[in-house]
């Protein structure tokens, strides 16, 4: 029997639908600087990001020890822009790339599903605590929406049992009825607090480093619910999720225009 297909890549993401996406979003923050010309900035920075972002996997409910929801790491990378409000304190916005994946085990067998890039956009703000030197740290917070990846959901019913995932002979786990939903919003929504420092290189150039969390106030990304699980001949159920929830570490350079 061949194993479940929890989840599908979605090739159409680098077709016409990803392209109108960012152009959406591109034009939007257009129109966001746009407004903030008005406005007499201080300093205006442009820069990229790049990290990972670690997604939780949690397990609500299971009786079969040995199988989880294993946490996965997940790449990232944004082009920002920072405008000086006042001093110190800049409104950020942000434009970027990030991967999803899941990974469901049973003792030393996995199944990792990658799901490819999805764009997002963030809009928020960072105030430096320390103003001068060449170190300056910063909090910040960000709104920050993702646009959704493509995920299957999947009932099953299945009187002879599916293979869970792919495993030897002797420790098959057939799954005879199950549950697989993924998120139905067209956006994932997070609120992202964050810590970080910037390093003055010159008097152009910052270094970034940051830590965040991102805390996905929208659906789960995707539950699993198999009620009826059997490990040789035994009865098992298992209930987890991975709630899109995240840890995110990121490194950067910002250029100064002005």
């Amino acid at each position: 029997m061949k194993p479940i297909k929890q989840l599908e890549e979605s090739d159409t993401l680098f077709k016409m639908g990803f392209k109108k996406q960012f152009f959406i979003i591109a034009i939007l923050l257009v129109i966001g600087r746009n407004d903030l010309s008005a406005q007499t900035l201080r300093a205006t920075y442009v820069g990229i990001e790049l990290g990972s972002a670690l997604q939780m996997g949690n397990v609500e409910r299971t009786d079969l020890h040995g199988l989880r929801l294993k946490n996965t790491i997940n790449p990232q990378i944004r082009i920002i822009a920072n405008f000086e409000l006042t001093e110190s304190l800049y409104l950020k916005s942000g434009l970027g790339l990030m991967t999803y994946s899941t990974n469901i085990s049973f003792e030393s067998y996995s199944d990792p599903v990658l799901i490819r890039e999805v764009p997002n956009i963030s809009l928020g703000l960072e105030k430096e605590i320390v103003k001068s030197g060449k170190f300056k740290p910063y909090l910040g917070f960000d709104i920050f929406i993702n646009s959704r990846p493509k995920m299957n959901s999947i009932e099953i019913n299945s009187p002879e049992g599916a293979k869970l995932i792919p495993a030897s002979e002797t420790e098959d786990i057939l799954v005879h009825q199950a549950s697989i939903t993924s998120s139905s919003s067209s956006f994932i929504i997070y609120l992202m607090p964050s810590i970080g420092i910037n390093y003055q290189i010159n008097n152009k150039i910052l270094a970034t480093l940051s830590g965040s969390y991102g805390w996905n106030i929208s659906e789960p990304l995707i539950v699993f619910d198999y009620s009826s699980l059997r490990l040789n001949g035994n009865a098992h159920s298992f209930q987890g999720s991975y709630s899109g929830n995240l840890f995110a570490l990121q490194v950067g350079l910002r250029y100064r225009l002005k």
